[in-house]
């Protein structure tokens, strides 16, 4: 089963994040989560959060 979890936080340096993790994915969860992350990172918008990055972790 897959579950997503978002987080807001806000590291030492002051700035808001988000945070989204995907857990228990399973092969197609985990492409849809690429390719979430790709198109993040590809569109720009005032109402959308920027991309500062990603990590991808396959158990």
């Amino acid at each position: 089963m897959k579950q997503i979890f978002s987080l807001q936080g806000r590291p030492s340096n002051g700035q808001e994040i988000a945070v989204k993790r995907l857990s228990k994915a399973t092969v197609r969860g985990s492409e849809e989560f690429k390719n979430e992350v790709m198109l993040l990172h590809k569109l720009q918008h005032k109402n959308l959060i920027r991309l500062l990055g990603f990590c991808l972790n396959e158990l």
